[in-house]
């Protein structure tokens, strides 16, 4: 644990999305794989049945699920940049530090 000064204070904040959004993300990958999977297991017993194999069509569904939310995720943290850094700067000003930099150092 670090030294606070006498009559200091340590602040910490942590500068990211809820953890709710993050929540549906990974319940958003692991709900398309498990289907992606359901597919290909019900296709191949479907084939070796020597009934259509119509369960394959979950594969594809599921690829492009995944693709779209990979792509929903890298947009939002793209549009989310400037205004992380706007926080950033403002906690800065409010505290008078580069607080990254002390963070930083701190770990190191």
């Amino acid at each position: 644990m670090e030294e606070i000064p006498e009559g200091g204070s340590t602040v910490r904040c942590l500068i990211g999305p809820a953890s709710n959004v993050w929540m549906l993300f990974a319940g958003g990958y692991l709900a398309l794989a498990l289907l992606g999977l359901t597919g290909l297991t019900l296709g191949f017993a479907q084939l070796s049945l020597n009934n259509t194999a119509w369960g394959f069509w979950a594969v594809p569904v599921a690829v492009v699920g995944i693709a779209v939310m990979v792509y929903l995720a890298y947009t939002g943290q793209r549009r989310a940049h400037d205004d992380m850094r706007t926080l950033k700067e403002f906690v800065d000003g409010a505290l008078g530090c580069d607080c990254f930099k002390v963070a930083m150092e701190q770990a190191a």
